[in-house]
């Protein structure tokens, strides 16, 4: 009896102390953000800077790698240069051009005014140029990225010496909200869909840059409004590159990254399509590497940093003797962050010490060059939550086939 008591004492130690190491993250098993909450978040971040005043600003120049603070503050993904603006009380303010876009704002803008100018530099003149506290209480955030003379006459009214607060703000957005989980599944959706339309439409004689035009289309037709498209193909391709004028032919191995956006919340499926029946080596070692992809899924979970899900992927890729491999330029990164508000965790790679969190959202893909067969692209879009990673698509990676 004594040892009994002894060891169910030891259990209990040991599930204590999980309990205390995965406290944070066990609490926030399904808690629900929505857009004030992070509003909120960023209000005490603010508080903790000293800043009276936050800017966003964007040149509306987006991409699945960039975030985009305007969209993250307001909920609405700018057509032209915008900003936004928050006031340490919660007030907030959208300016977005050109100045006929003003009712697709107001329509989605979470913020409590809405306007609309051609001349951002006089817009935030007119409403902030006479009233604004001293530079070290203000806040912005991607300033640098508006056009060169835009820029400047916004420094000029706000202060050189103003507080740079892109990389805070956008840490504040590694969750994403209820309405962008649920924008991402719709964007896996439009991705999955038009994968199979590449499955349908490809076929050798056809130009690689009509095919990339074609998906994109298409996934326009089905509600995408973006899609970052890279699509290539050859018998032995060495990495996945822009489309070109080149025809496909038979035998070819046709990479797609398919990365559609839904109301600003791009998605990614990375897939390998063969050109006529692959060898039964191509199909080996295309489920080699689907096989890491799933190791390294298998370790995204809340308390754990995004380095173990690469150190998942390289542990099959080395056990099969391609360890080798396993560096650039053979591969580039195991995944990454996914836009438009915000692009963190970040990258999926052995130097990123991030801690996953419930509601974190990203793709991971080891997209990976096997001397036998060539480059191979295989990812999925995932959902940090407890216990384990979700798999937003509907069908998992394996190597596709057009024989006809």
């Amino acid at each position: 009896m004594p040892f009994m008591r002894l060891g169910v004492l030891s259990w209990l130690d040991r599930l204590i102390g999980y309990w205390r190491e995965n406290s944070r993250y066990l609490s926030i098993r399904n808690r629900r953000l929505d857009h004030q909450d992070r509003i909120n978040e960023i209000l005490k971040a603010m508080e903790a800077a000293e800043l009276e005043i936050l800017f966003a600003f964007s040149a509306a120049a987006h991409h699945v790698d960039f975030g985009d603070g305007v969209a993250l503050i307001s909920g609405v993904k700018p057509m032209g240069p915008a900003f936004a603006a928050l006031k340490s009380n919660g007030a907030s303010t959208l300016v977005v051009s050109p100045i006929w876009d003003r009712p697709r704002a107001e329509a989605r803008a979470r913020t409590d005014i809405v306007a609309a100018n051609d001349d951002l530099a006089d817009a935030f003149g007119a409403m902030f140029g006479g009233g604004l506290p001293a530079a070290d209480r203000i806040g912005a955030a991607d300033l640098g990225k508006l056009p060169h003379g835009l820029a400047g006459k916004i420094t000029a009214l706000i202060g050189p010496g103003h507080n740079d607060f892109s990389s805070q703000l956008f840490a504040l957005a590694a969750r994403k909200t209820d309405d962008e989980i649920e924008n991402a599944r719709q964007a896996t959706s439009i991705a999955e869909r038009t994968y199979q339309y590449l499955l349908d439409v490809a076929e050798p004689g056809m130009p690689e840059c009509q095919l990339a035009a074609d998906l994109k289309c298409y996934s326009r037709s089905l509600g995408a409004d973006d899609n970052f498209m890279m699509l290539h193909a050859e018998a032995h391709p060495l990495a996945v590159q822009p489309s070109g004028e080149r025809k496909l032919q038979e035998g070819d191995l046709i990479l797609a990254e398919i990365t559609p956006s839904y109301r600003g919340q791009f998605s990614q499926v990375c897939r390998t399509v063969c050109l006529g029946m692959p060898t039964d080596e191509c199909y080996e070692k295309y489920d080699l590497v689907a096989r890491a992809m799933n190791n390294g899924i298998a370790a995204a979970r809340p308390g754990r940093p995004m380095k173990e899900i690469c150190l998942g992927i390289d542990e099959v890729l080395r056990a099969e003797g391609y360890g080798e491999y396993c560096e650039p330029p053979y591969m580039n990164r195991r995944g990454h962050g996914l836009g438009v508000t915000s692009t963190a965790p970040g990258n999926v790679a052995l130097n990123n010490e991030t801690v996953l969190e419930d509601g974190m959202f990203f793709v991971v893909h080891p997209n990976q060059y096997i001397p036998e067969t060539g480059y191979f692209l295989c990812g999925e879009p995932i959902l940090i939550q407890q216990p384990s990673a979700g798999i937003l698509t509907a069908s998992r990676a394996a190597l596709g086939t057009i024989d006809r």
